[in-house]
């Protein structure tokens, strides 16, 4: 088992959620993780469950501590709901949009996607996964890139559902964002609290 593998697991048991796709036999349980996890009674604090929230965030985008302040920021300054503006932030990211559109296995590898300049945004080649999209762009495979085989599985199991707010089209291996989405439309593969996340920051 790799070392990347290894953390991610140990995340998820730390967190008691599925983040990210982990491997189909992590068993979670109800105990923290380790040696005495068992036998550790603890009981979280509201900034507990605001740190874990925000940490559930940072592993399953794939971001760092900084890049989840910015997200929680530039929510704030935006009109509407923060919590809605926040998640929507995230969920426009372009290697968040390709994790959704099934061309990657995992956020991580859609972010080492987009570095090696696999996918182009309107016709012109971008490498940088925080890469905010704007409604009725289109994000599309390089053809050189289409021979891929960890591409080639993904698209072919399609083991995620692709949400309304995309438009997938296998044919031209592109995937066009349709809406800004909402809290509702968005996938997670388990329950995310957003609203701990902004509180976390205030």
């Amino acid at each position: 088992m790799t070392k990347i593998l290894q953390s991610k697991m140990r995340g998820c048991r730390s967190l008691g959620m599925r983040l990210s796709s982990p491997p189909k036999f992590l068993t979670l349980r109800s105990y923290k993780p380790g040696q005495h996890g068992p036998t550790i009674m603890s009981k979280k604090t509201d900034y507990g469950k605001q740190l874990a929230a925000k940490q559930a965030f940072a592993r399953y985008y794939a971001l760092r501590e900084k890049q989840v302040r910015r997200a929680v920021r530039e929510a704030s300054r935006m009109r509407g709901d923060r919590v809605e503006n926040f998640v929507a932030l995230l969920e426009m990211r372009l290697d968040a949009f390709i994790y959704r559109s099934n061309f990657a296995p995992t956020v991580y590898s859609a972010k080492q996607f987009v570095s090696h300049k696999y996918f182009t945004v309107n016709g012109k080649i971008v490498n940088c996964g925080s890469c905010i999209l704007k409604v009725g762009d289109v994000v599309e495979l390089r053809e050189k890139f289409r021979h891929v085989q960890i591409i080639k599985d993904t698209l072919q199991k399609m083991e995620r559902s692709i949400p309304d707010y995309i438009n997938f089209d296998p044919a031209k291996f592109s995937s066009s964002f349709i809406k800004i989405p909402v809290l509702a439309d968005i996938p997670f593969a388990d329950v995310m609290s957003p609203t701990l996340v902004i509180e976390f920051y205030k």
